[in-house]
């Protein structure tokens, strides 16, 4: 093994990749000179070692370098590189690293992955193999003597001169301290002209009063005026029901009890009822809900059936839906229980099966044909 691993130490001098067949190549990666500025030194250009485990293949490079040396076949060299291969893998496995001489370290990490670490004793670089790093020294900083200059004539010391006050410095200096302090005075002002239309009472309130001026005066509330001479309310329990709702429009209620929450929600009270006015939901002639809940006119003919319903409000809804949709539909009659309702009417047996297709295709697959 000593002597294979000497082969790859001169091959690394003339060549900048060697490869050991079966286990991976060594390349080498050129660097300039650097700066080390922490140990104030310069380091020399160098010829860095790297491994690369994907490096497999022989190109006969180390084979030739070693049948050369020991005169000896190029076949009996690969048997021997491939014994060296399962020595330091045996080694690896054994002792978990393997070091190559001047080269670097193979070793294993947590994650049983193989690692190299070039130890970076050798330059390999043959142009520069033996330059050495160059410590930096710093210069001194010449110290400057000051130099007194004495007074040719005088024995006596100078008389301090008076400062010279310019006036036009003076005068914008002091224009600017007007200007600031004017700016100062000026922003409470804008704040109470934003305070007085919308926190006080000033232009809402009819009884105006001089204390309301005053931002730092408590402000009275206004006094609530409850209003009277409400119509007689309607309970929501009536308005639930279509025929109770029929009953409630035509008597010209305006206002009804009523909740945000559903009956049969949990937050619904019957004791927090709150009066609202319902005049727009007053019976117009295009009011397609009014439409429904009203009943048809009873004649002999043929319907086309879109359900049957136990409870009126289910039949009602889809009566609604149906006129939506631009059908005459109606609530025919309450049979054994149900309530039939009809997408369309007709005069003939043919018109009614004729139209049928249509309706089906619509969305109501299951409609059947009734006559009356």
């Amino acid at each position: 093994m000593e002597g294979i691993f000497r082969h790859i130490e001169q091959l690394l001098f003339s060549h900048d990749c060697v490869i050991v067949p079966g286990f991976g190549g060594f390349v080498g990666n050129p660097h300039s000179a650097r700066l080390d500025r922490l140990r104030s030194r310069i380091l020399p250009p160098y010829k860095e070692i790297g491994f690369n485990s994907r490096l497999t293949k022989s190109d006969g490079l180390l084979a030739h370098t070693i049948a050369e040396e020991q005169q000896i076949p190029f076949a009996e060299a690969q048997k021997q590189l491939n014994a060296f291969v399962q020595d330091i893998r045996q080694e690896l496995r054994s002792k978990g690293k393997i070091v190559f001489p001047k080269i670097g370290t193979f070793y294993y990490d947590h994650n049983r992955s193989l690692r190299f670490k070039p130890l970076n004793t050798v330059n390999f670089a043959p142009g520069l193999f033996g330059l050495e790093p160059v410590q930096l020294i710093p210069l001194a900083k010449p110290v400057e003597t000051p130099v007194v200059e004495l007074a040719a004539e005088a024995k006596e010391e100078p008389k301090e001169s008076t400062p010279i006050i310019d006036i036009r410095e003076y005068r914008k200096r002091l224009k600017n301290w007007k200007t600031a302090a004017v700016v100062v005075a000026c922003v409470p002002l804008l704040f109470y002209l934003i305070w007085l239309p919308t926190g006080s009472m000033v232009f809402k309130d009819k009884n105006f009063q001089l204390s309301e001026l005053n931002p730092f005066s408590p402000q009275v509330c206004a006094m609530y005026t409850a209003r009277t001479g409400l119509p007689e309310v309607v309970d929501a329990d009536d308005i639930a029901r279509p025929d109770a709702f029929e009953k409630w429009v035509l008597s010209g209620k305006d206002y009804v009890k009523t909740s945000f929450f559903d009956r049969n929600d949990p937050y619904f009270d019957p004791t927090e009822l709150i009066t609202i006015k319902v005049r727009e939901l007053a019976l117009r002639p295009d009011s397609l809900r009014v439409k429904s809940l009203l009943p048809p006119t009873s004649y002999q003919g043929y319907y086309a059936i879109g359900g049957c319903f136990r409870e009126r409000d289910n039949a009602t809804r889809l009566v609604a839906r149906l006129q939506q949709q631009g059908f005459g539909a109606v609530i025919i009659d309450q049979h054994k229980g149900l309530y039939r309702v009809g997408i369309e009417q007709y005069t003939t047996l043919n018109e009614a099966k004729g139209d049928l297709d249509r309706i089906r295709s619509a969305g109501f697959g299951d409609a059947w044909i009734l006559k009356k």
